[in-house]
């Protein structure tokens, strides 16, 4: 099963999204903070993270970015974010697996995730 990590500061955002992926049968973790997400990569080692960029500043989504990449870990990074463009004019965008504009349609989401997962 494919352990999806969710990291988002909304959390309405959160159980919408989390409610979604496990209907689809996904294992899902969640974390508020970039602080928490790291700590659930290393505790869970989930197959992908599913973040915003704003956690709450563009700055905590990007450090999540290069973190996450720094811990060896064979993450795959998928940012949903209204904020897209912050991260195509920086060098993070080279970090992340994929990346989604907000709204998204859930169709869309999960089709991605599942895509990602078995690549």
């Amino acid at each position: 099963m494919t352990k999806i990590l969710i990291v988002d500061d909304d959390v309405d955002q959160v159980e919408l999204r989390q409610w979604i992926l496990e209907a689809e049968g996904f294992a899902v973790i969640v974390a508020n903070s970039a602080s928490d997400a790291l700590d659930c990569i290393k505790a869970s080692t989930p197959d992908v993270m599913l973040m915003d960029l704003r956690l709450p500043e563009t700055s905590d989504g990007l450090r999540l970015i290069r973190e996450s990449r720094d811990s060896q870990s064979p993450l795959k990074i998928l940012v949903l974010s209204g904020s897209t463009f912050e991260l195509a004019r920086s060098a993070e965008a080279k970090l992340v697996d994929q990346v989604l504009q907000k709204p998204v349609r859930s169709e869309k989401l999960v089709s991605v995730l599942r895509n990602m997962a078995a690549s």
